[in-house]
């Protein structure tokens, strides 16, 4: 399965994932998915064409593996 995991830096979610659908990638992305409505709706304008599978990456936030770890990340320890 080629999938791409979108994990730039917020201003860069939008180009790179309409990239990989148009590509023919499979996407999965970290929030926020866009900036702007404009970019929102290219967005699924090129999901919508490509037939590819799109998805928001923001269920790991909530598991308390990952909760520790952020602590740990701003206490300096990581």
């Amino acid at each position: 399965v080629d999938v791409v995991c979108i994990a730039t830096p917020d201003h860069w979610h939008a180009l790179p994932s309409v990239m990989a659908v148009r590509a023919g990638k499979d996407v999965i992305c970290e929030k926020p998915l866009t900036l702007t409505v404009a970019e929102g709706q290219a967005l699924v304008k090129a999901v919508a064409e490509s037939g590819r599978i799109f998805q928001t990456a923001s269920e790991n936030r909530s598991i308390d593996s990952y909760i520790r770890l952020v602590s740990l990340v701003r206490a300096g320890a990581i």
